[in-house]
């Protein structure tokens, strides 16, 4: 196609947007390298430039907005209307002559060029147009003419008539070029590379993304058929299909009690008959022994919209129940039975200053978390958060995050069948966090944070004297027993049951936490760059409960976390072995992020809780199937079969610390699509 050719079609694109432009600009300088190919051209006085020059120079312009889309149109149409391919002095002589670059922009532009600022210096310094700063180069290379005079003849001549053949005023104007090259070229001719196909394509690609992240920021389109409010909306999401196999080993304990069975439902009758053992048939129990195959299903879609400047909202639906906070998963076969779709997220956000910002609502983790060791992935958090971020220093940034939350809302009836209400008792996450990142090197950065979490009101209590002739009676403190729990935290009973014939009426029984939890969690990571896409990630999460006291605990006859006790004396008094602490460490390494077909990472890892390090109903719900009182190790992998999609697998191994014997691996394969 030639270019008067190549006019005719994008003359018609450059009347509907300035979007076009730039596209109608990569498909030109693609004809003018083309026009080329078949040979080798003499110059007198100055080189062509070339279609990446030529890109470069009015990329250059329209970046610092020194050229608008309307007189870059006209230029460009200008330009492909002639015969000849234009030169950089030819090309900015134009613009100046036009009115379309203003003399200001221009000596900014010239004192760029010369001082090796900008990509198009390189892109003249392939033409051979300017000079090349490597002492080694032999070539002769334009020579910067006198640019003052050049802009102030310029602006007369342009002044007095637009279209006349001033003197160029722009940056420096390439002089006569040579090549000196050992091989027998005629004098005064030159060498133009072309750009091959391949090249000419990543061009466009390039010009392509730049453009239309620059259109829909500058707002270059205009979609009047859709309103206003559109462009300040976003919508994601992500689908996760899960294949997951559930071991246990032969000799675990097959008498764990299912506490969330319990509290989230009637009472146990837990009295013994004189003369006779516990009938544990009609305690609910977990499962231990038995191995599990499960299909599950993760679909999650939410916006977030800017409002104004500085106010953003957003929300999110999701899979999942309304009693589980740590998993979005819904387990499939369920006789083709509709899944449920949930609000998972709904939030506003307030950024006050550029340094602090106002969190509400139902929102994502705030907290800076290397791990899962305190947070499933899957939690949010209902509330408030403000964080302060102070302005980013040269090698080191620096925030600080402080939130209430709402854990739990006790009924304001409770209790139902009594003329004497309790009052609020609500639960609450008090939390701070101090958390801050060094960029060490430009391969090597360093993130840390440390946090304290007090949650108040968790630890169960002893009601008062209470008679409980059927399940359906309440006493003083069953609110203070936890809504959700997952296994291993210490637990106690909290009714104090006064039958009225011991070993005869039934005695209702509700289980509540025996430990108060106020929690500092330290953890670090330090980032390693490979390359340029590749990174090693070396993660260490460290957590203790500060409010932990095991002498307190024994005094409140804990049920669970006990010693076992000998053959020889199976009715002895079980001591308490329940602990604080808790640690993760993990090394990943890969693509940070799955985003491309091909990419992808690994991770291994050891982990460490004790009974009482954490809440058992907020950490990580995958390893040991959930909760606490485990160690063990995990290894995965990701790969990405296509862009925003990937296939992942993992294994891990765990088994108890204290207590009963309780061993679970768990197998599992993901299908991952983002959008």
């Amino acid at each position: 196609m030639t270019r008067a050719e190549q006019s005719s079609v994008t003359k018609p694109m450059f009347r509907q947007s300035p979007l076009w432009f730039a596209i109608a600009l990569a498909m030109s300088a693609n004809a003018w390298a083309a026009n080329g190919e078949a040979e080798t051209k003499a110059v007198n006085h100055t080189a062509p430039i070339s279609a990446y020059a030529a890109k470069e120079l009015l990329r250059y312009l329209i970046n610092s907005k020194s050229l608008n889309a309307g007189d870059a149109q006209k230029v460009v149409e200008q330009m492909q209307s002639e015969q000849a391919k234009k030169t950089s002095e030819e090309l900015l002589k134009s613009l100046i002559n036009s009115k379309a670059l203003s003399l200001a922009d221009a000596q900014k532009l010239v004192e760029s060029l010369r001082a090796n600022q900008t990509p198009v210096v390189n892109a003249l310094k392939d033409d051979g147009i300017v000079k090349s700063s490597t002492p080694e180069s032999k070539e002769k290379v334009a020579t910067p003419v006198n640019t003052t005079n050049n802009i102030a003849n310029a602006n007369a001549n342009a002044n007095a008539n637009a279209n006349a053949n001033a003197n160029p005023a722009t940056t420096p104007a390439p002089v006569a070029t040579e090549k000196k090259v050992e091989s027998p070229e005629p004098v005064g001719r030159v060498r133009a590379v072309y750009l091959p196909d391949s090249e000419r394509q990543k061009i466009r690609e390039e010009i392509k993304a730049e453009v239309l992240a620059a259109a829909k920021k500058e707002e270059w389109v205009k979609i009047q058929e859709a309103p206003e409010w559109t462009r300040n909306i976003r919508f994601f999401g992500d689908i996760m299909l899960r294949q997951q196999a559930d071991l246990y080993d032969d000799r675990n304990s097959s008498q764990i009690f299912n506490y969330q069975a319990i509290n989230s439902g009637s009472p146990i009758n837990t009295t013994v008959k004189q003369g006779t053992t516990p009938d544990l048939l009609s305690f609910p129990f977990l499962n231990t022994t038995k191995n599990r195959q499960l299909t599950r299903l993760r679909a999650r879609l939410g916006l977030q919209a800017t409002v104004a400047d500085n106010v953003e909202a957003g929300l999110r639906l999701a899979t999942g129940s309304t009693t589980n906070p740590v998993s979005s998963n819904q387990t499939l076969s369920s006789n083709f039975a509709k899944s449920n779709f949930l609000l998972d997220r709904a939030w506003l956000r307030y950024q006050a200053t550029d340094t602090m910002s106002f969190s509400a609502g139902r929102m994502a983790n705030p907290w800076v978390s290397a791990t899962e060791l305190v947070w499933d992935k899957d939690v949010n958090f209902d509330g408030w958060a403000v964080q302060y971020k102070p302005h980013r220093l040269s090698k080191a940034n620096f925030s600080l995050t402080t939130g209430l939350f709402s854990l739990e809302s006790t009924d304001a009836n409770f209790p139902n069948n009594s003329l004497f209400k309790v009052g609020s008792e609500n639960k609450w996450l008090y939390a701070l966090q101090l958390a801050s990142k060094i960029n060490v090197s430009e391969e090597l950065s360093l993130r840390g944070s440390m946090a304290y979490y007090d949650f108040a009101n968790v630890q169960g209590q002893v009601s008062k004297p209470c008679y409980t002739p059927d399940s359906s009676t309440s006493c003083s403190t069953d609110h203070t027993r936890p809504i959700n729990v997952q296994k291993g935290n210490t637990m106690m009973a909290l009714r104090d049951t006064q039958p009225l014939n011991s070993g005869v009426d039934p005695e209702y029984q509700y289980f509540g936490l025996a430990s108060p939890y106020r929690l500092l969690n330290i953890n670090v990571s330090l980032d390693q760059r490979l390359n340029s896409a590749l990174h090693a990630q070396f993660d260490v999460d460290i957590v203790k409960n500060l409010a932990f006291n095991k002498a307190n605990i024994q005094k409140r006859q804990p049920i669970n976390n006990l010693a076992p006790c000998p053959v020889a004396n199976p009715n002895c008094n079980q001591q308490f072995v329940g602990g604080d602490l808790g640690y993760q460490m993990q090394m990943r390494v890969g693509y940070p992020q799955i985003k491309s077909f091909g990419q992808w990472n690994t991770s291994f890892g050891y982990r460490y809780v004790e009974t009482d390090a954490v809440l058992d109903a907020l950490t990580d719900s995958d390893f040991h199937l959930g909760g606490t009182n485990t160690k063990g190790y995990f290894l995965g992998a990701n790969w990405g079969f296509a862009n925003n999609a990937w296939i992942g697998a993992k294994w891990s191994s765990a088994t108890e610390i204290e207590s009963e014997p309780l061993a679970i691996d768990v197998l599992q394969v993901d299908v991952n699509v983002r959008f």
